[in-house]
This record gives C-alpha cells, structure tokens and sequence, in this order.
C-alpha cells in the first residue's frame, strides 16, 4: 500500500473529471469522507466503481457535469483526458498533434450545484473541489457561487491551460480574475 498524504487540510472532496481515479485512492487512504467522483467517460467507471467497493467514503457518479445542467455537446478525443463539453480550440491541437474529437454526442449534464446537493456533501469542515473539466472550471465555480455551495470548499484544485484550450474558454487570466471576483 502506498503512502498517501494531503499538503492541506481537507475532510471530504468533491472531484469533476475523476477520469482513471488516480486520485482517488489517495483520498480513500487519506481518511477524507465523504469522496465523490464525477466522471462523464463510461469507459472509466468500471476503475471508479471498483474503487467505491473497496472504499466505504467513495462515491462514483457516471455524469458530464455543467453550470446548469440539461443537454450538453460532449467531444470525445483520442486522448480521453482532453475529452470535454468544450470543444477543442487550435491551441490544444497545436499542443496535441496527433489529438482527434472521435465523436460528438449529445448528452444530459448534471449542473454541478445540483449534484453537490444531491450527494449530501457536509455543510461544514474543509472540502476540497477538484475540477479536471477542460474548459468549464469558471463556468462550474460560478454557479456553485451562485447556488451558496462555494463556501463548503475551502481548497480548489483547478486544472486549465495558460491559454485557451478550448473554445470559449477563459484564459489563465480571465480564470484568475474569476477567481478574485469570486
């Protein structure tokens, strides 16, 4: 068993864009409850939903998340990572060559306040939010502001590009001013 350990103190952990769950062994081992993972690519929940057995905390949810939830243009890629609601802009197959959107299918997304909700996460202590959603983290963080759920993350882990990768997606800067009028 590996060693896991927070840099920051953290009691449970909302995670968008679970993919493989990597992460979420750590967070298991870590004792953090409860551990709730969003994950759009069906092809990923057989790994999530194994790890929610051998984790009582660990909660995987097969869902594109969005701000507002309904039907959404979910892009798959060659790269499952770069897979998103967001279609790709040139900027990331500048930095993905061989990267290719293998299809386009309508889905239903769950808005992300709503999910939130829906999973019991605790009105109090120290969550953690983890948004891998390419393209979509200040459209998420703004209406988990919107819906009074912002306050129950006390650290946030985003994951965008410098610039952006995905069209209609805010830059570094946009996201980090965002975040100040946050």
């Amino acid at each position: 068993m590996a060693a896991f350990s927070l840099s920051f103190p953290a009691d449970y952990v909302l995670h968008i864009g679970a993919g493989s769950g990597r992460a979420a062994e750590g967070y298991g081992l870590a004792g953090l409850d409860p551990v709730l993972l969003a994950e759009a690519d069906p092809e990923a929940m057989p790994g999530l939903q194994a790890l929610a057995k051998r984790f009582a905390p660990v909660q995987a949810i097969a869902a594109a998340v969005s701000a507002k939830g309904g039907p959404g243009r979910f892009h798959s890629c060659n790269f499952a990572g770069l897979s998103s609601l967001a279609a790709p802009a040139e900027a990331l197959y500048q930095l993905f060559p061989g990267l290719q959107v293998l299809a386009e299918e309508t889905v239903e997304t769950q808005a992300i306040a709503d999910l939130a909700a829906r999973c019991g996460l605790p009105k109090a202590g120290r969550g953690l939010l983890v948004l891998e959603a390419p393209g979509q983290a200040l459209a998420l963080l703004q209406a988990l502001e919107q819906a009074e759920c912002l306050q129950h993350f006390q650290t946030l882990r985003l994951q965008e590009g410098r610039d952006p990768l995905y069209r209609d997606a805010p830059g570094m800067a946009a996201l980090r001013a965002g975040l100040e009028d946050l």
